[in-house]
């Protein structure tokens, strides 16, 4: 049983030891942006929800002879509107996604580089002549994930993928 816990401690520290030094460089950046925009006018009463988030994250591992970088982005949109009118009311929702994510890996003469730009846009509206209740709502969803890994003398691996999610309703009862 020893011989066995001392023999997976070695292994373990090999490994830590060959990633200690670092001989690679990784880089990312992100430079995306949502915007959110509602506007209404002639309601009575309205409720309006407005969100928006972004979540970034990144790992990386750096050796001598590998090297192993994540990079992911999170963009989250969401709107509301519900209310009533008494006559003439206008509402619109409008979600802007711009989209500019960028990861290098340099591992001796390896060169690894992915690139998401992009931009979309959601935009809906309603109008009413009459007294009226208003339910509108519209969600955005964007990630984008990059996954490379380069081992000296090896095979070098890149993966990236990007999904964009839009939903939207409207409904506009006269009453």
């Amino acid at each position: 049983m020893l011989k066995k816990v001392v023999g997976s401690f070695i292994l373990a520290s090999a490994l830590s030891i060959s990633f200690a030094s670092a001989d690679s460089e990784a880089s990312e950046w992100n430079q995306s942006s949502i915007l959110v925009e509602q506007t209404n006018s002639g309601w009575e009463k309205i409720l309006e929800i407005k969100r928006d988030k972004m979540n970034e994250v990144t790992s990386e591992i750096n050796g001598t002879a590998n090297s192993i970088q994540r990079h992911s982005v999170h963009l989250k949109s969401y709107q509301l509107q519900n209310g009533y009118s008494v006559g003439p009311a206008s509402a619109t929702q409008k979600s802007e996604t711009t989209l500019d994510v960028d990861s290098e890996l340099t591992n001796h003469t390896t060169e690894l580089k992915q690139t998401s730009k992009g931009s979309g846009m959601i935009e809906q509206s309603s109008a009413t002549t009459n007294a009226a209740r208003l339910l509108q709502s519209q969600s955005s969803t964007t990630a984008v994930y990059h996954f490379q890994a380069a081992i000296e003398g090896g095979p070098s691996i890149q993966n990236q993928i990007v999904q964009t999610h839009a939903f939207q309703f409207s409904s506009v009862i006269e009453r």
